[in-house]
């Protein structure tokens, strides 16, 4: 702010978004444009709901879940996900109404390219919210497929229960942990699968679609994703400073036509075809 330059940030940290709405005002001031959680998680998730929106006349139901390989770079690249697992709150939106979500909500989903059936588990994505009001949503969330058995029932219930004592001491645990547990997948790309179940009305009778985009490597599909978000600032820059979400912000049918381009898998299915 005090050099006034533009920012874009691939951080997904919920209070990464707090601590920037303290500053929105200095950021306006300041003549900034401040583009925050940018990448694909967060980043792509509101704009894949708006696509999904586009084959009905009435979207009812959007529904994510994401599945991960457990590849990080090294101990501290974990340590940000895992405070997600002590302090966020997950967030539902069930009869048009936003609801905070526990483990008790997790959803069995099928994801058919890399990482079969899984667990799912819901998540707090800001940029979601006010989907509701966009698009006339009655249910809406967003969920993360587990990983394996040691880090879904052993260490992330300890990091949970550590963090409850002090938060710097599970993260630092935690991450270790994590990272020495996953050393086994060597050099492997951290792949990344996508599926949004999309619920609705089309010419007044209900309709189901199944999206789902794919990448081999979840490092890379979230700087393509930057990539996409840059090329359409290029073309036509925000106006007014100020604070932005970049899933808020984005055209979405462009963004997956780049992401496309660039060799991002993105399918669409009707289930009553299959």
């Amino acid at each position: 702010m005090e050099a006034k330059i533009d920012l874009i940030d691939i951080l997904f940290r919920g209070d990464v978004l707090e601590i920037l709405s303290t500053m929105s005002d200095e950021i306006c001031n300041q003549g900034c444009r401040f583009i925050t959680q940018g990448g694909f998680h967060p980043g792509i998730l509101a704009p894949f709901i708006r696509l999904a929106a586009d084959d009905f006349d009435v979207l009812e139901e959007a529904r994510i879940f994401m599945a991960m390989d457990p590849i990080f770079e090294k101990p501290d690249s974990i340590k940000e996900m895992l405070y997600e697992v002590i302090h966020a709150k997950a967030m539902l939106l069930e009869e048009s109404q936003w609801r905070i979500g526990s483990y008790r909500d997790a959803h069995q989903w099928t994801f058919k390219h890399h990482f079969g059936k899984k667990s799912c588990y819901p998540l707090n994505m800001p940029e979601i919210h006010g989907l509701e009001k966009d698009l006339g949503l009655k249910y809406a969330a967003v969920y993360a497929a587990g990983f394996d058995h040691y880090i879904d029932q052993f260490l992330f219930p300890l990091v949970m229960i550590l963090g409850k004592i002090n938060g710097n001491l599970a993260q630092n645990l935690g991450s270790r942990l994590f990272y020495n547990h996953i050393r086994k997948y060597g050099d492997r790309k951290p792949r990344v699968e996508l599926c949004l179940q999309a619920k609705g009305l089309k010419s007044n009778l209900k309709k189901e679609i199944i999206w789902s985009l794919v990448h081999d490597d979840g490092f890379q599909l979230t700087a393509l994703a930057v990539v996409a978000l840059l090329n359409q600032l290029l073309k036509k820059p925000l106006e007014e400073p100020g604070l932005y979400l970049m899933g808020q912000i984005t055209n979405h049918q462009e963004l997956f036509s780049d992401l496309s381009k660039m060799g991002v898998i993105i399918k669409k299915q009707d289930p009553a075809l299959r």
